[in-house]
């Protein structure tokens, strides 16, 4: 994850210097950096979290083992 600060300082140059395009494309690569970091990471919450209530909704109404 050291890319977005690199990008973020990018990003702070590029609008100090006024330049659009480079502002643009640091903008996207921060974009695309953080998104690729945090999408899987959100997407195996919400996986761990569906399997975690399909196996609590089966064993409902079963009795229990001891």
């Amino acid at each position: 994850m050291l890319e977005v600060p690199i990008l973020v300082l990018t990003i702070v140059w590029a609008t100090e210097a006024i330049n659009p395009i480079l502002f643009i494309v640091s903008a996207f690569f921060t974009l695309v950096t953080v998104l690729s970091g945090v999408g899987p990471f959100a997407w195996s919450v919400f996986v761990r979290r569906k399997i975690g209530a399909t196996a609590k909704n089966t064993h409902e109404g079963e009795p229990s083992v001891v």
